[in-house]
């Protein structure tokens, strides 16, 4: 028979658990088309982007109109936001095509926030240390 403290990080550890499943099961925030940089380029100089945010070589950001994407096929659907990736090579024609067709421009850091990664990452962990801490003194 366990003691009632066991049951405690027991259910604390099935909880942890569930959590982690569902953060990386479900994606956060609005769905993204994550789109070829040549139609990013086309959208920027058709006027149809009017925000975007880089991090690293990524690139998201929203259209002023949604946008079909794929623009063809059974998968089609309507994007309010988008994700592209850099081409390795320096395009030194798209910061001024962003600046005179006006679109905002953010930049940020690659990586997160290291403390909620940490926390997210070693919960289950430190519960599993604690129950079996628990069942140790079970024992006993």
């Amino acid at each position: 028979m366990l003691k009632r403290g066991t049951y405690i990080w027991l259910a604390l550890l099935v909880l942890a658990l569930v959590f982690n499943i569902l953060y990386y099961m479900y994606p956060r925030g609005p769905q993204r088309a994550d789109i070829p940089y040549s139609t990013f380029r086309d959208q920027v100089a058709a006027g149809n982007v009017t925000e975007i945010t880089t991090t690293g070589q990524t690139i998201a950001g929203a259209f002023k109109e949604p946008v079909t994407w794929p623009s063809s096929g059974d998968n089609q659907a309507s994007y309010a936001e988008f994700t592209t990736h850099m081409p390795p090579f320096q395009d030194q024609e798209l910061l001024p095509l962003l600046q005179q067709k006006g679109v905002v421009i953010n930049a940020k850091q690659e990586g997160g926030s290291w403390i909620s990664d940490l926390l997210i990452n070693m919960l289950p962990l430190l519960f599993f240390i604690g129950l079996m801490a628990q069942a140790k003194d079970n024992v006993q």
